[in-house]
């Protein structure tokens, strides 16, 4: 069996499962994201939560 390629039906049910292990090592971009967040007036609102490690830093950080 080949890897399934990101034009194939599907391709991210195949990364679902491992995808909290494999991103919690990524951090790097999270102030990024935070900085953004609080610069913009208002209610923030994250489409695509996912498993939150960028928007739950956003709502520690008060947006």
């Amino acid at each position: 069996m080949t890897a399934p390629t990101r034009e194939e039906p599907f391709y991210y049910d195949t990364f679902v499962d491992i995808y909290s292990e494999w991103s919690k090592v990524m951090t790097e971009d999270v102030p990024f994201y935070v900085e953004e967040a609080l610069s913009v007036p208002g209610p923030y609102v994250e489409l695509g939560f996912g498993t939150g490690r960028v928007g739950l830093e956003v709502a520690k950080a008060g947006k």
